[in-house]
Formats: structure tokens, C-alpha cells, sequence
């Protein structure tokens, strides 16, 4: 069975909580997690985690940095941590992206 799977989450930028930080035990380098909260479907939130920072930026991101109110689509890979489901943004969902509709 995968560990991970790949999903898409579209919606509006409801916040950007200040992000988590601290100090590696292992390397002594500081990490960053930074989070977006995206309303989708206009019914739920859901928490994404924000790429790593490469040179103060996010270059899988076309836009750069999320900001509150902006509307994004995002490609993340879903994972379980504990209990609860992670959202880690891979990349802005591609442009040129062959999706399947489905209907019942």
C-alpha cells in the first residue's frame, strides 16, 4: 500500500499562520514550515504546507508566495502523520494537465 498519494486542492486563501520554526538536533541548521489555510469548494479549510523556501522564495510556485484572498491550485501529496492527514504543496497544479472529468 503507497504511504502517499497525489491530490488537488483549489480554493481561496483564507490565512497565512505565522510559521512554525526551530532548530535541527541533528544538523543545528534552522527549518521553517510554513502553512496556507485554503477555503475549498466554498465548505471546508484545508491546511496546506507551503514548499521549501529556495533562496528566500518558492520556485514551484508561479505566483511566488500565496497571499490571503488569492485564489490558487495547488498539486500536493497527501500523507498521514499520527493521526491526521498533511497536505504538502508539490507544486502549482500544472497548466497543460490532462484531467479526467467523471460524472455518475
Amino acid at each position: 500500500m503507497a504511504s502517499t498519494a497525489l491530490a488537488r486542492i483549489t480554493g481561496i486563501v483564507l490565512a497565512l499562520p505565522e510559521p512554525r520554526r526551530g532548530i535541527s538536533k541533528a544538523s543545528g541548521e534552522p527549518w521553517e514550515i510554513a502553512t496556507a489555510n485554503v477555503l475549498v469548494a466554498a465548505q471546508n479549510v484545508t491546511s496546506v504546507q507551503l514548499p521549501r523556501k529556495v533562496d528566500g522564495g518558492f520556485p514551484t510556485l508561479r505566483g511566488g508566495a500565496p497571499v490571503v484572498g488569492e485564489e490558487v491550485d495547488f498539486l500536493v501529496e497527501l500523507s498521514v502523520y499520527g493521526q491526521d492527514i498533511q497536505a504538502r504543496i508539490l507544486s502549482d497544479f500544472p497548466e497543460n494537465a490532462d484531467v479526467p472529468v467523471f460524472s455518475a
